[in-house]
């Protein structure tokens, strides 16, 4: 989970490591996807590989990084790059401490299994069984509570968490307190029915851990995995011990330090490890649960770890990716892999195995940059370099089925509701056929029956088209990362519509409004009587236009200053962005009764009507998704 940025000299911001980490899964496969269809061959050796990794490190900059290679289901390449410190020169080595991040997750979900194992806890228990204190808001909780399983598989339906929460800065607030630091947790769709990733699930998960342990979580991790596996780096906080060890953390200029930020949020990603100790990790996952004759889970547990039992694509057959408790699978390549990224104060980390390989890696780096997810794909590509591409074999589509499955789409399970509104208008997914191919997201999908999908270069299924049903008006896409909507014609046309007229008529607008300025005082706006009537008349419903339009374009001015301290706490840049949405239905309105009362022209009077329609649409828009007075720090 990534943490804020403050201190001099100015440095990428914790917004940066935000978006890196919700992007971390999207880049991998990007890059893996790459690797699949157009990428070099694969080295042939360790020698080469190692050489290569070297290579790829020194042209992104990269000041340190560790990478451990297994195959065999040993360690048969660990090495490191560069420095660990710029400052001092310390070597970045296999034993050096960096900071894990969302990595933390997966033991979160290990620790939640092995009290499962031990029949204290039931990955299906409601959670407010669990923690009756948890304040969560959830319309549908009479018949679908919450349940451990849903947090830990990111289909609760939580927002993830809000900016101001990456500001909270503690070694030591208990997960007692933070569980209610990091609300307020709301519930978007009924429970295990979609996948959106969340930060705030696993803090929640946690805390129930702890309360069914008996213990801190932190310490019941160490006892019942870190300390048996001899992950002996292993710490949660930036203990004294592991100080010489630690790596500093730079931005993406490679250059630039990065602050240390305790985040609360300790189950969802505040683990610092060493390259060489977190590599047994994948190790004792490969061993289905065993490592050096030490059991930590059984293998049903291993499995389950894998395998997700909530969310859209959770009961449809063939179907295995997806979002299981702390690992997620992924068949880019020519093997399923399964694992998970992490991404914090400047540090990215990725881990996967291959339990049909055997194999399996960890990457680890102190600074911001794709590079690590770049080394991945060229681990990857190495430990897949005996396998067979996928056969490229699919089963016939019906003229009825590409009718159904055609269309645009949009998602239906962002991971920042904030967003979501930004999302319905500008970001679209089409899917269209060639033959019986499925043209979708960049890719060519084959069908392998019942409406599921498997991608040309792919190991297994990563698509399916669900119909409509009692809760679902239309067609729905699930793929491992979330849901999207078929969209309507007609609501595409109008959206699509009203995006292209507003892109010609807003600027004009600004050099219309200059000239009716100069015409209201030379007096020649026509028989509008006095000029400021005259100019008022034109200019309000204009003026409704822009102060609607200034809404969205202040919220995405502070989303683009990736600065925590602008959009985490109250500013005047905030307050004034609240005060303009609260103030914009009450331009259009004016607007609306000057223009009306008005005696215009017939084109003024058609403009000044067509200033009005839009501002409405998009005032009404706003207001749908809770843009209009919003406090972004909330």
């Amino acid at each position: 989970m990534p943490s804020p940025t403050t201190p001099p000299p100015p440095s990428p911001t914790a917004l940066s490591r935000l978006l890196l980490a919700g992007l971390a899964a999207l880049c991998a496969t990007a890059a893996l996807q790459v690797a699949a269809a157009q990428g070099p061959a694969p080295p042939p050796g360790l020698p080469a590989l190692e050489a290569a990794i070297s290579r790829t490190w020194q042209a992104a900059g990269v000041p340190g990084a560790a990478v451990v290679v297994i195959e065999g289901g040993r360690v048969v390449l660990a090495t490191g790059h560069g420095v660990a410190d710029l400052a001092s020169g310390r070597a970045a080595t296999p034993n050096t401490v960096f900071r894990a991040g969302s990595i933390s997750k997966t033991f979160t979900a290990m620790a939640a299994l092995a009290l499962a194992e031990e029949g204290r806890l039931s990955l299906q228990a409601p959670v407010a069984t669990l923690l009756p204190e948890w304040a969560h808001d959830n319309r549908w909780a009479a018949t679908d509570p919450v349940r451990l399983v849903h947090l830990l598989e990111h289909t609760a339906g939580l927002d993830d968490v809000r900016y101001r929460h990456y500001l909270l800065d503690s070694a030591t607030l208990p997960l007692a307190q933070a569980l209610p630091a990091f609300g307020p947790y709301a519930v978007r769709w009924r429970p295990g029915s979609g996948t959106a990733y969340s930060n705030a699930g696993p803090v929640v998960a946690g805390r129930a851990i702890e309360r069914v342990a008996g213990t801190d979580f932190a310490a019941f991790v160490t006892q019942r995995f870190t300390a048996p596996l001899g992950m002996a780096s292993a710490r949660w906080t930036r203990s004294d011990d592991i100080e010489v060890r630690l790596a500093r953390s730079y931005g993406s200029d490679g250059r630039t330090p990065e602050p240390f930020v305790e985040t609360p949020a300790r189950p969802s990603g505040s683990l610092n490890i060493s390259a060489r100790d977190l590599a047994r990790l994948p190790q004792v996952l490969l061993g289905r649960g065993e490592l050096d004759g030490v059991r930590v889970l059984t293998p049903a547990s291993v499995a389950r770890l894998e395998q997700p039992a909530t969310g859209a694509t959770a009961a449809q057959p063939g179907l295995v990716l997806g979002w299981g408790p702390g690992l997620q699978a992924d068949a880019e390549g020519r093997a399923v892999f399964y694992g998970h990224d992490g991404s914090i104060d400047g540090f990215v980390a990725r881990f996967a195995y291959a339990p049909t390989l055997g194999a399996g890696y960890v990457v680890m780096a102190n600074s911001l940059s794709d590079a690590p997810l770049a080394v991945a794909a060229q681990i990857r590509a190495y430990l897949e370099r005996k396998l067979p591409p996928p056969a490229a074999t699919g089963q016939p589509v019906s003229a009825a089925e590409r009718a159904a499955w055609a269309g645009q789409y949009q998602s239906l399970t962002p991971r920042q509701e904030l967003l979501r509104g930004l999302i319905g208008l500008t970001q679209w997914e089409g899917a269209a056929f060639d033959g019986d191919v499925l043209r979708y997201g960049g890719r060519r999908w084959l069908h392998q029956g019942g409406g599921v999908f498997r991608a040309e270069s792919a190991a297994a299924p990563g698509l399916v088209f669900t119909a409509p049903g009692p809760e679902r008006a239309e067609v729905q896409a699930h793929t491992r990362d979330g849901s999207r909507r078929r969209v309507p014609a007609w609501e595409a046309a109008l959206k699509q519509g009203s995006l292209a007229v507003a892109a010609v008529v807003l600027p004009l607008s600004l050099p219309l409004a200059l000239w009716w300025a100069w015409a209201a005082w030379r007096g020649r706006l026509g028989p509008t009587g006095r000029r400021g009537a005259a100019w008022a008349a034109r200019g309000l419903p204009l003026l409704a236009l822009w102060t609607a339009v200034a809404v969205p374009a202040g919220v995405l001015a502070l989303l683009g200053t990736a600065d925590l301290q602008w959009l985490g706490r109250p500013t005047l840049a905030g307050w004034a962005l609240a005060g303009i949405g609260a103030l914009a239905p009450l331009v259009w309105l004016l607007g609306a009764w000057v223009w009306w009362r008005s005696a215009l022209p017939r084109w003024p009077r058609v403009l000044g009507g067509l200033h009005l329609l839009l501002a409405a649409l998009l005032l009404g828009w706003l207001a749908s998704h809770g843009w209009l007075g919003m406090r972004i720090w909330h």
